[in-house]
């Protein structure tokens, strides 16, 4: 039986306690929704958290979008722009990890390249220079293992508050 299948039937039949703590660790580890941007990009919920050359169309293994910004809910979580890059991309990125992690690395991976910054629990921009041999349309966010915490029963992993691209074209490292 598949997962989703067995947790249609936990959500839906009442069964014994020890089959629904089943059914809660299968929902723990089950994918974040991917959540697409919206056709009309003054209507689209992700349209504020990226610009330039960074404009996104799809954000999988994140919660869906709050205020502020963005929780991922998977390690790794992906960021997938509209369009592709190449050549000197610069990122400036915004993010942060739980208030009761003093700091914590995370991998951002664009194309063949993957750049280390350090997160602290405040909002911090980072600004990231891609040298890519190729196109590239997907940025890889690594290394934070999502959690719950007290006070939000949801796994949370990296807040993603924005970012934003320049890129010119041309090749090389």
């Amino acid at each position: 039986m598949d997962s989703n299948r067995l947790w249609s039937l936990l959500t839906t039949a009442r069964l014994p306690v020890s089959l629904l703590l089943m059914g809660i660790l299968l929902s723990c580890s089950r994918p974040a929704p991917v959540i697409p941007a919206e056709d009309s990009p003054q209507t689209s919920p992700l349209s504020r958290f990226g610009g330039g050359a960074c404009e996104i169309s799809a954000l999988t293994g994140f919660h869906p979008p709050e205020t502020w910004g963005t929780w991922s809910a998977n390690d790794p979580a992906e960021i997938m722009l509209k369009s592709e890059v190449n050549g000197t991309v610069k990122m400036q990125f915004s993010a942060y990890t739980l208030g009761d992690r003093a700091s914590h690395e995370l991998q951002i991976r664009l194309g063949d390249i993957t750049k280390t910054i350090t997160l602290t629990p405040t909002p911090k921009k980072f600004d990231l220079t891609y040298s890519l041999s190729g196109p590239a349309q997907k940025i890889i966010l690594s290394g934070i293992t999502p959690r719950s915490t007290p006070t939000d029963g949801r796994l949370l992993g990296v807040g993603f508050v924005r970012v934003d691209c320049t890129a010119s074209t041309g090749t090389g490292r």
